[in-house]
Order: C-alpha cells, then structure tokens, then sequence
C-alpha cells in the first residue's frame, strides 16, 4: 500500500510522464534511421566532450551553483549535424553516466535524459521552423540560433519550474523564481559559447572540439580556485574571529532571510539570545585573554548543543544568539533551558568566582509571530533582559514581561526600588531572588483578591 500511495503521488506521476514522454519521442525520432549519423571519431569527441565538461563544471559564487559546459556541445550538434545525431550522442552519454554515477537514482538518470531529449527536439522544431539550416552559419541569419537556444532554455524552466510547483505546497513562487534566475543567466552563456563551438567546428570539427574542450576544462579549474577563494574571503567577513561563529553582521543578514522563509512555507520560527551572568566579573578577575577562552568555550558549547538547521552567532560581547528554524517558543523554551542546565553543569577553572559558582546565562526567547525581523530581535532582547532583572541564570519569554503593572508605583519610587534591588543583587543573590518572588506572589494575590491600587503594598 505504502509503495502504491508513493506511485500515486502528484510529483511521482509528474516525473513519470516527462520520462514516458521524452522516451516514446526519442525512441520514435531515433528508430526511424538507427544507423549512426555520426562518423565514429566524431561521436567519440562529441562524447569525450561532454563527460569531461560534465565532469568539471564551473563554480558560481555565491551559492556554489555549477555551470555545466555540456548544452553547447549538444547545440553545437544539434545545429551543425541535426537531431538524430545529437539525441544519439545524448542517448550515448546518458547510458555512460548511468554506469559511472551508479550512486544516483536509476529515475534521476532517466528524468534527466527526457528533459534534455525534449529541450533538443524543441530547440530543433524550433529552428527548422524559422528557417535555419544545418550547417549553415551566418552573422546575418542568427534568429533561428537564438530563438533554438531560447526554447531550449525555456523547456527546462517549465520542466523543472513544474516540477518545484508540485513537490513545494509554500513558497514555491520564490523557488520558481530563483530557478528563472539561474536559467537566464545561463542561458546567455551558453548561449553565446553555443555560437563560438559551432563557428570552431564548422572550421575544423576536431580541432573546434578539442579547443572547446580544452577552454571548459580550464575554465573550470580557473572558477574552481576563484570560488574557493571568494569562500575563504566570505567565511572571515561572515564569522567571528574569536568564537568561529557567525558574527552580528551576517546573523543579520541571515535573520531576514529565514524570517522570509518561514513566512512563505507558514513554518514557526523562533529565536534565544543568552547573555553570560557576571562576565565581567571572571573577566577582571582572570584577565581579558582568560576571557577570551571562556567565550571560545561557550561557544563551543552551544554549536554542540545545537541542530543542523540551527543559525549560531555571537551577538556582541558575551551574548550570543540561536535562531532555531521550523521550530515554536515552546519546545524553544526547552532547548534553551536544557542548553543552559548543561552549562551549569559544565566545569570551568575559576567559575567559582561566581556567585553562582558556576557557569550561567539568563536566556530570552520568543516565537516570530509579526512584524519585522527588528521586532523579532527586539522582543527576544527584551525576554533575556527580563531574565537577567529576575535574578540570572533563568530563561524568559516576551510574554512575561507583560504581567507586571509599572502604572502601581510612580517612577521616582520605581526608581529608589531598582537601587535597593541592585544592592542585594550584588551582596546576597539569594536574597535578591527571594525578593522577586514575593513580589510575583504579591502581585497576583492583589489581582486575585481584585484590590485597588491604593490598597496594594509591595515590599521589595
């Protein structure tokens, strides 16, 4: 039942048509004439082509996208020597890669030989159909070459594009989107390398080949060490030079981004920052490079703490931030405050200067719900503040600022109160927390009991 409910799955029946349909047409298209149109030492070029540029494809920053050089090779047949020559060397191709990448899926092999099959066979009607001739290169008659390539392109937006639509239920026109963009940057390269191999190849079609060939493969040794040096670069803009962690600038940066992505795939996204009690304290104690230390410790801590998917920084000083993906402020809450049970925990020379004596943070965390990214981090500040207020080494959520009433006292009382607080905090923090206590319970007797304020008495 399982195997037949997958079978029946919207994005397996998509697959399985775009594979029937690529198959019954180049089987119909090949079997008309089955003899090679290709003489051997060509289709053996051709072929040697493709699997190398296959092979070393060219790196694009950012994301590490690869340029396959293989489409100007299959353009460049197509329009030199006709379809049946080019869908023989694609068939050719396709069954050498199944047997080199036996690591991939038998259906990727496929789908990816039907998708080039229909990109070749509408590229060709295409051109035919304004009037290009095999070939037959001329500067004065490139709007048959242009439009081929442009369906071409435009069959494998609609095919992968369609597929994105079905597989993604949320977010799928950003996804389309970015599919557009990859395509039409591509699109002109190849487009433009199309026209140089077959210009080599009508002049000498070993000569053309083994240059074209030549140029990819350097190229692409080229954007290799380019990309590998563009990575170095970006890791130390985005990472921060003590912790190894993602530094402020670029969590960011990133914090836009996932927020987006959460919205679009109606996913929950929360986020913790934690601050370390008394830092100041250890670090005036031991000295500013024992301080070092101990943030490099912690944060080695949380990263190993955290999943995958989780974006770790150093917020600034000794706070630190995790935004945790597809995740509610609920079992956020949890993982915080395990996270900060196991720091407890965790032994570290000199923590007994402390007053906890041992290792600490007071912790907010809050559910994105509206608003901006800046509320989001704001509200989240906000709930680790309140932690640090109630006496450290706790965790808060936003919404727990919300049950207190600062209207009860006039300022100038509020004020005198907060020093008061201040002077337990840093003689007896027993005590100080103690008296935080009373104050919830006091506070919610008086709204249980509904007293007027001018009834309420608060001892501090």
């Amino acid at each position: 039942m399982d195997v037949l409910h997958k079978i029946k799955e919207p994005v397996n029946v998509y697959i399985s048509a775009v594979m029937a349909l690529g198959i019954v047409l180049t089987s119909t298209i090949l079997l008309n004439n089955f003899s090679l149109v290709l003489p051997g030492s060509v289709l053996l070029l051709f072929l040697s082509a493709i699997l190398l540029l296959e092979f070393y494809t060219i790196l694009m920053p950012p994301k590490g996208n690869s340029l396959s050089m293989d489409s100007p090779v299959y353009i460049g047949c197509l329009f030199l020597f006709g379809l049946q020559a080019s869908l023989q060397v694609l068939l050719i191709a396709s069954i050498l890669f199944l047997i080199l990448e036996r690591k991939a899926s038998w259906w990727k092999h496929l789908f990816n030989f039907s998708n080039y099959s229909l990109m070749l066979i509408g590229s060709f009607l295409t051109f035919k159909w304004l009037g290009g001739e095999l070939g037959i290169l001329s500067i004065g008659i490139l709007l048959p070459y242009i439009a081929g390539t442009s369906v071409y392109f435009l069959i494998n937006v609609i095919v992968i594009g369609f597929y994105f639509f079905i597989k993604l239920s949320k977010g799928v026109m950003n996804e389309f989107r970015g599919v557009i963009k990859e395509a039409s940057s591509s699109y002109l390269i190849t487009l433009v390398l199309s026209l140089i191999l077959c210009f080599m190849i009508k002049v000498n079609v070993y000569v053309g080949l083994a240059l074209f060939t030549t140029m990819g493969f350097l190229l692409s040794i080229a954007f290799k060490q380019y990309f590998t040096l563009y990575q170095t670069v970006a890791k130390k803009a985005n990472r921060d030079y003590l912790t190894g962690l993602y530094n402020h600038g670029y969590f960011i940066e990133l914090l836009d981004e996932k927020v987006k992505e959460a919205i679009q795939r109606d996913e929950p996204i929360s986020m913790a920052i934690l601050d370390l009690d008394d830092f100041k304290k250890f670090n005036d104690t031991f000295g500013h490079l024992e301080g070092d230390n101990l943030l490099k410790h912690v944060g080695n801590l949380i990263l190993s703490e955290s999943r995958d998917n989780d974006v770790v920084a150093r917020y600034g000083g000794e706070e630190f931030v995790i935004l945790m993906l597809n995740t509610n402020e609920s079992l956020a809450f949890q993982r915080l405050n395990a996270l900060r049970k196991k720091v407890n925990d965790t032994f570290y020379k000199g923590v007994d200067v402390l007053p906890y004596g041992c290792l600490s943070f007071s912790g907010g965390v809050y559910e994105y719900k509206e608003g901006t990214s800046a509320d989001f981090l704001y509200k989240t500040d906000q709930a680790m503040y309140l932690a640090k207020r109630k006496g450290k080494n706790m965790i808060k959520r936003y919404e727990d600022e919300d049950r207190y009433d600062h209207g009860v006292l006039s300022e100038d009382k509020m004020q005198i109160a907060k020093q008061h607080v201040n002077i337990f905090l840093t003689k007896d923090l027993m005590t100080y927390r103690h008296s935080n206590r009373v104050f919830d319970y006091a506070y919610e007797f008086g709204k249980r009991l509904d007293l007027r304020k001018k009834n309420w008495i608060f001892w501090r």
